[in-house]
C-alpha cells in the first residue's frame, strides 16, 4: 500500500468525554436546552430532537473515524487527509482538494 486517503475528514465538535456518551446515545439534554437558552437560540421541540439526533449521528462518525485511524496507525502506511466538502464538489473545491494534498506533500 503506497498511501491511504481518508475522505471526507470532518472535526469534532465536542470535548472527547461529551463525544464519548454521545456516541453511544447519552446526551444531557437539559444542559444543550440551556447552553441554546444562554445563546439566545430558541428551537421547536422537533428542531431540538433533530439537533440532538444529529449530535449523536456526529459522534458515532467520529468515533468509527478514531477507531480506523487506530487500525491503519498499525498498518504504517502514509496517511493523507481531506476535509468534507459541504456545498459539493465543483473546480474551486478540486483545487482546494489539490492544495490539502500538496500541503500533507502530494507532488
Amino acid at each position: 500500500i503506497g498511501s491511504v486517503i481518508v475522505n471526507r475528514n470532518i472535526p469534532s465538535y465536542l470535548a472527547p468525554e461529551d463525544l464519548a456518551k454521545a456516541a453511544e446515545g447519552v446526551i444531557d439534554a437539559d444542559a444543550v436546552r440551556a447552553g441554546l437558552t444562554k445563546a439566545g437560540i430558541t428551537l421547536s421541540e422537533d428542531d431540538f430532537a433533530g439537533l440532538l439526533t444529529e449530535t449523536i449521528q456526529h459522534a458515532t462518525r467520529i468515533a468509527a473515524r478514531a477507531e480506523s485511524a487506530e487500525q491503519l496507525a498499525e498498518l504504517d502506511v502514509a496517511r493523507l487527509d481531506l476535509p468534507a466538502i459541504a456545498d459539493g464538489v465543483d473546480l474551486g473545491s478540486l483545487y482546494e482538494l489539490a492544495e490539502e494534498l500538496a500541503q500533507q506533500g502530494v507532488r
